[in-house]
């Protein structure tokens, strides 16, 4: 058994979006059988010019009992944050990673860290309006709708308000 335990996590997928349920599994190696906790967390992080960084709320993964020779491969579930999106630019960029960390006393924690996406959560779309088709004749007529302008155009915001197309002809 080496003096440091190593840590790594695997994950079904590299993209992620945003609000949706990570799960993951942590592999830890070369534990001795009082290890009791790891965390896991989401960071993100901007480069460029000014670089800004934030995390999620760490979660604990409870080891106690799951070490065996050494090893513990613990699954987590954790909420992806809805913001901020990853983003690829020119002058910036945002990255996310998920980092597991173990709790060492008195020593350097071992930690990981995996790159990963996060994508905007898909709106459905509204469908599109209905619209029904007037009849041809209750449409003021061209005529009508630029003399309605000449005299100030109010008479056709009231016939759109009111759908009384004659008022637009008598202005």
């Amino acid at each position: 058994m080496s003096d440091a335990p190593t840590i790594a996590v695997e994950l079904p997928a590299r993209t992620f979006t945003a609000g949706a349920d990570l799960r993951g599994t942590l592999d830890l190696r070369d534990l001795d059988d009082r290890a009791r906790r790891a965390k896991v967390w989401l960071e993100w992080r901007t480069t460029g010019e000014h670089e800004v960084s934030g995390k999620s709320d760490v979660v604990l993964v409870e080891l106690e009992g799951r070490v065996i020779g050494g090893r513990a491969r613990p699954s987590f579930a954790m909420r992806v944050p809805q913001a901020p999106l990853s983003y690829v630019g020119t002058l910036f960029s945002i990255e996310w990673r998920c980092v597991p960390e173990r709790d060492l006393a008195w020593k350097i924690d071992p930690r990981a860290e995996l790159l990963i996406t996060v994508e905007p959560a898909a709106h459905p779309r509204p469908a599109p309006a209905t619209i029904t088709p007037l009849e041809d004749k209750s449409w003021p007529s061209f005529a009508s709708l630029v003399r309605s302008l000449a005299v100030g155009g109010s008479a056709i915001v009231k016939a759109l308000e009111t759908r009384d197309y004659a008022a637009v002809d008598a202005a």
